[in-house]
């Protein structure tokens, strides 16, 4: 589809303009020319707007008996994996290698912890997930 010309300044021999493409996923095509000569420049680009999918595999009990919890999951592959207390800075990372992720998440004191794993793509995209584990390091009374 061809859409009207947007015009900008050349500067010491470059230019800067954000465009604002089409939606949708998938390979946006862009050209560029100077004093309407045409094929001075081209740019085939991809259009990304969906968050890498990032899970947090529920352990076989969701109550640990010590102070680091074995988080494992599955991401995309190649792109680090922060985990940390919800609603809080992530406090550690991982790299996801064949689309699975592992990590010992030190934790202190007893009581349910809310953790959250994320992953953000190059675009800026973010996928995240959530997991409410319990910590009981001491014994009960009998």
């Amino acid at each position: 589809a061809l859409v009207l010309p947007i015009q900008t300044s050349c500067v010491n021999g470059e230019f800067e303009q954000i465009l604002r493409l089409k939606e949708g996923e998938g390979l946006k095509d862009i050209a560029v020319s100077q004093a309407g000569i045409a094929g001075v420049g081209r740019r085939c680009v991809l259009m990304d707007t969906v968050a890498p999918r990032v899970e947090i595999t529920p352990p076989a009990s969701e109550v640990g008996n010590n102070n680091n919890l074995e988080i494992r999951g599955i991401c995309e592959s190649g792109l680090p994996v922060e985990i940390g207390p919800n609603g809080q800075s992530a406090t550690t990372s991982t790299t996801c290698q064949n689309g699975q992720f592992r990590i010992l998440f030190p934790t202190t004191g007893d009581g349910v912890k809310d953790l959250v794993a994320t992953q953000k793509d190059p675009a800026g995209n973010t996928g995240r997930d959530d997991q409410r584990y319990t910590v009981d390091t001491v014994a009960p009374v009998v």
